[in-house]
């Protein structure tokens, strides 16, 4: 946020690369990436030069130097009172407000149920407990509810994989090696991707990545055969809801 004294600023941004100020009124270029554009910390150069550096470091695949115009330094201070009134006081809660989903949807299964039983099947011969799609379902609402409160912290409007990834690595180590199980499956959705993706839009009114079904489906995967293991270790032939989770601190 600006400065509280902002009539007394002497330039209107730092250069992103050069750090050298950037004028009021003068010309400067924006990169024409949008995660470059965040509105609480946008990029900016004070010239092409700059910008050039910039892009040799992010190695953007398609980027361009977009063309813009600093304000004046009344219009500037103008805006910055406005943003400092419109602030929220301190004690104000600042994570997202999560909208309430109609009970149907809350109850609804997020797991495509023939392939999770198949995957089951196949590698151990063993049923799959009706409980334990429900308690799978379950732990994917609320995963995702975490995710979006990271995006929402991160400036976005849409739920990605760096959103959820770190919550579904989290206690899935292997303890001989202390690294994640690979995945024997990546490219199979075990998620109703259109399913997930209304839950989202209706709790926060965000948009889902593709990539996230995927990472979800891979987390299923792993807690499946967690779960086998665990029923293996009681002689059982079905694993059931308490197999399927992971612990409460993952």
């Amino acid at each position: 946020m600006p400065p509280v004294n902002a009539d007394e600023r002497a330039y209107f941004r730092l250069c992103s690369e050069c750090k050298d100020p950037i004028a009021f009124e003068a010309d400067y270029f924006l990169c024409s990436v949008s995660t470059c554009n965040r509105k609480k910390m946008p990029l900016q150069f004070c010239s092409l030069s700059c910008w050039d550096a910039h892009q040799a470091e992010a190695r953007h695949r398609d980027a361009g130097a977009e063309p813009s115009k600093a304000p004046t330094q009344a219009a500037w201070a103008k805006e910055a009172r406005e943003q400092a009134e419109s602030a929220s006081p301190p004690d104000v809660r600042t994570s997202t407000e999560l909208a309430r989903v109609p009970l149907a949807m809350s109850r609804e299964i997020l797991i495509v149920v023939q392939k999770l039983k198949d995957y089951v099947k196949e590698r151990s011969g063993m049923s799959t407990s009706e409980k334990g799609i429900v308690a799978l379902s379950d732990h994917l609402r609320a995963l995702s509810d975490r995710g979006i409160e990271a995006a929402a912290k991160d400036g976005r409007k849409t739920v990605m994989d760096r959103d959820v990834l770190p919550l579904v690595s989290r206690g899935m180590e292997s303890r001989a090696t202390g690294t994640i199980d690979p995945d024997d499956r990546p490219d199979e959705v075990l998620v109703v991707v259109a399913k997930l993706k209304q839950y989202i839009r209706t709790r926060a009114s965000m948009n889902t990545s593709d990539s996230v079904a995927k990472v979800f489906s891979a987390h299923i995967r792993r807690l499946a055969r967690s779960g086998i293991r665990r029923a293996a270790t009681e002689d059982r032939r079905m694993v059931m809801d308490r197999d399927f989770l992971p612990p409460a601190s993952s």
